[in-house]
């Protein structure tokens, strides 16, 4: 379960729809770019 969920965020980060501040919060940088995926990957 986390292995893929690491997967994913590191998958996310690399394309730049999100990234994490100096606190290790995650921002969104590109949240329709970030629904899109999800509703494909989901579907």
């Amino acid at each position: 379960m986390f292995k893929t969920a690491s997967r994913i965020l590191k998958k996310l980060h690399r394309e730049g729809i999100i990234q994490t501040n100096k606190v290790g919060k995650i921002e969104i940088l590109d949240e329709d770019k970030l629904q899109m995926i999800f509703k494909q990957d989901i579907r």
